[in-house]
């Protein structure tokens, strides 16, 4: 009965992106980033529903993930763990109020200060956007 758990846990996580040094997994609703170098892991992130997609930058300077809204995470120390309703410098949370929602299906990069967001065709929001990442402004494509 117990290595059936144990299978049925791991079979739940599911790897949503990664680069050289870094690996970003769910399970379930919880995100959690896996840093090669040191061996530890961090949650970074929860979604309402599951996420749907995550991108590492491509110099490691952060992680956006998307699903229920999106965060974006900052690859830096303390590597402090994701709480709800905290505002802090470690991550930024965009579209995840709820008179302001965005079901995102898909996130990538396109340039060093860019990510292209999918949003739910259904949706009011429904459509393709760039997210300036220096700035955080979103715009239509």
């Amino acid at each position: 009965m117990l290595w059936y758990i144990l299978l049925v846990t791991i079979m739940h996580r599911h790897t949503l992106a990664q680069s050289v040094h870094y690996r970003v997994e769910h399970e379930f609703e919880v995100v959690s980033l896996q840093d090669s170098r040191k061996g530890r892991w961090t949650v970074i992130g929860d979604f309402y529903g599951d996420p749907d997609a995550a991108v590492i930058d491509q110099q490691e300077q952060w992680v956006v993930m998307v699903g229920y809204g999106l965060i974006i995470y900052y690859l830096r120390e303390p590597f402090l763990p994701y709480k709800y309703d905290l505002h802090n410098n470690q991550w930024v949370e965009m579209f995840r109020n709820p008179k302001d929602i965005w079901w995102i299906e898909a996130v990538h990069q396109v340039s060093e200060d860019e990510v292209k967001l999918s949003v739910d065709p259904n949706s009011e929001q429904a459509g393709h956007y760039l997210l300036n990442m220096q700035n955080l402004s979103v715009s239509p494509i």
